[in-house]
């Protein structure tokens, strides 16, 4: 290598020169510049979607703080027991026929197993019935049946001893 580069004229010597300078150039940029400048781009991108997502964030904890405020806390009477209050919850539901099990287990705690009962119409419902009667829903198993969007569940509900 050394005898060729010998045996180069100097207008050889300095185009060989001049385009190992531009290969090396050209690998610098395509090696190391262009991946750190995209990367930096991909974080930029990134960060403005997070800040969007925290902006959405916060104006829906802001509602919900405002709706939790003007809900309607509900008053038991003393000797409604939370079966029944579940029981006539439930029975208002489209999915009162699917009650396979409910039966109190504690003290301020039932079971409530369902079959064949829609995913979206059961989470609404414990959502309500959650917050309108200051339960907690301590266990929760869901099966996804042979439909699409229809499971089993087993849910164990208690009292809100804590609100």
């Amino acid at each position: 290598m050394k005898e060729w580069w010998l045996n180069l004229s100097s207008r050889e010597k300095q185009t060989t020169a001049i385009g190992a300078i531009l290969v090396i150039l050209f690998l610098v940029y395509a090696l190391i510049w262009s991946p750190l400048a995209n990367s930096v781009e991909t974080l930029r991108e990134r960060i403005h979607h997070n800040q969007a997502l925290l902006s959405w964030m916060q104006q829906s904890d802001k509602k919900i703080d405002a709706l939790e405020k003007n809900q309607e806390i509900t008053t038991r009477t003393p000797n409604s027991s939370l079966l029944n209050i579940v029981q006539t919850e439930i029975n208002k539901t489209p999915f009162a026929s699917n009650i396979v099990q409910l039966q109190q287990a504690e003290n301020e705690s039932i079971d409530l197993r369902l079959q064949k009962v829609s995913f979206d119409s059961l989470i609404k419902w414990l959502t309500a019935i959650c917050r309108k009667e200051q339960l907690l829903i301590t266990q929760l198993a869901i099966t996804p049946g042979a439909t699409p969007g229809i499971v089993d569940a087993e849910i164990k509900l208690q009292l809100d001893t804590h609100s």
